[in-house]
């Protein structure tokens, strides 16, 4: 049996007034009834999703989450806004079997990643080195977009 997660950021407690966490709140719990799900905790911080070492939540999250053990989030930038270290971060957590759920961005949610490695692992050298490729790609340019999101709202 595995267990379910929530996921909830916000940039900084300086800019509560201004993001809250009512809309990530609303579409996890919404989510969380369409699919039958009990989070078992709830996690939430104010915190930049520039790197994952300063966030205190996050850390305790990722030291109890075992393989085969899910955390949903509401989109993305909630669980990164730094292309690289996401990556990296991303895919530690796929290897380990957790999976990671992206209610507004479903195509790098890990479910749909790994069905498209699965394929991915059927076909010849070629098809197989383009498709990991273009995998890895899709997940770089969302984790990207996520991060100049943050930085054209701030001007």
């Amino acid at each position: 049996m595995c267990n379910v997660y929530s996921y909830m950021r916000i940039s900084t407690s300086e800019e509560r007034d201004l993001q809250k966490f009512t809309r990530q709140e609303s579409a996890l719990q919404r989510y969380a009834k369409e699919n039958d799900i009990e989070y078992l905790l709830e996690f939430r911080e104010d915190k930049s999703g520039k790197n994952f070492t300063e966030r205190k939540q996050w850390q305790k999250l990722e030291s109890i989450v075992q393989p085969g053990d899910m955390i949903i989030f509401k989109d993305i930038c909630r669980f990164t806004r730094e292309a690289e270290q996401g990556y990296v971060k991303y895919m530690e957590l796929l290897n380990k079997g957790v999976e990671l759920i992206f209610i507004d961005n479903q195509t790098v949610s890990t479910p749909y990643i790994k069905q498209l490695l699965n394929v991915a692992k059927a076909q010849n050298l070629v098809a197989r080195i383009s498709l990991e490729s273009t995998i890895k790609l899709l997940l770089i340019v969302e984790l990207d977009r996520a991060g100049k999101k943050n930085n054209s709202s701030k001007n």
